[in-house]
């Protein structure tokens, strides 16, 4: 097997970007650990972690930028038009000198809107599934309601992001949490069944 070969087994491919192996090795310790932790912070701590959005953000945007672009250039992905790894980690960086040194209130403006948005272009699916259960008569009411939720809190943070944001935060903190005991419980079935 060549070093390119055993390397991509090492690599996880989400849509076009690449996973470096470093980031990989470390899923575990997010999962378990650090999300939850964040999620902690992000819940009790809210408003604090906005008032240095800026710093906070701009930093995690260019730390993994960084990572991302020494695995491009490691990898050659570059030179591979099937991955976006090259461009993704320079957009990263670009994106986390631009926060890291924009104001608090233009940053969580800035922010807010980036995010609102994210929400309702990830909402589609949740819509074409309502729409698609509403159209063959099963029963939608749990579908209804999550893409409610979802787009009001897109609405309100593409209304007023400044002032949604801490709110945001808190929920984001909640999901965290949701996602790692989520992960944690699929992670031990499949270890339950390899055994």
């Amino acid at each position: 097997m060549s070093h390119d070969q055993s390397h991509e087994t090492k690599s996880k491919q989400v849509g076009k970007i690449q996973i470096p192996e470093s980031l990989l090795a470390a899923e575990h310790f997010v999962w378990s650990i650090l999300m939850p932790v964040c999620g902690i912070l992000f819940i009790f701590f809210a408003p604090y972690l906005t008032d240095y959005i800026e710093y906070l953000a701009g930093s995690v945007l260019i730390v993994f930028g960084i990572v991302m672009f020494a695995h491009a250039i490691k990898t050659k992905a570059y030179a591979n038009p099937e991955t976006h790894n090259t461009a993704f980690s320079l957009i990263l960086l670009i994106c986390g000198i631009i926060v890291f040194f924009k104001d608090q209130e233009d940053c969580l403006t800035l922010l807010g809107i980036a995010w609102g948005l994210y929400s309702i272009i990830s909402s589609m699916d949740s819509l074409t599934e309502l729409f698609y259960q509403m159209a063959n008569k099963e029963t939608f009411v749990l579908v209804a309601i999550d893409c409610v939720v979802a787009l009001v809190l897109a609405i309100l943070l593409l209304w007023d992001p400044v002032e949604a944001f801490t709110v945001h935060v808190r929920l984001l903190g909640i999901e965290l949490i949701i996602h790692s005991v989520s992960h944690s419980s699929v992670e031990d079935r499949k270890v339950m069944i390899e055994y």
